[in-house]
């Protein structure tokens, strides 16, 4: 069984902070990793700042666009 629990680590122990279903005395293996408290993933809102620039093929000539290199056929 794998399950990920968080816990709070006081006075040299791990405290779980919901109710774990474990026989007691059972022996286990923590890997312990810094949680990140409510903080919301800062590329969760990336695709609402892409726009449309009206350029219908601009993925195909991002070269012509920003270098002014001759156009690619589509």
């Amino acid at each position: 069984m794998n399950e990920q629990v968080r816990a709070v680590f006081e006075n040299g122990v791990f405290r779980p902070l919901n109710p774990v279903q474990l026989p007691e005395g059972e022996v286990v293996q923590l890997t312990v990793t810094p949680a990140v408290e409510d903080e919301e993933d800062p590329a969760a809102h990336l695709p609402d700042l892409a726009i449309d620039l009206g350029i219908p093929d601009l993925a195909t000539n991002i070269d012509h666009y920003l270098y002014g290199l001759p156009k690619q056929k589509e």
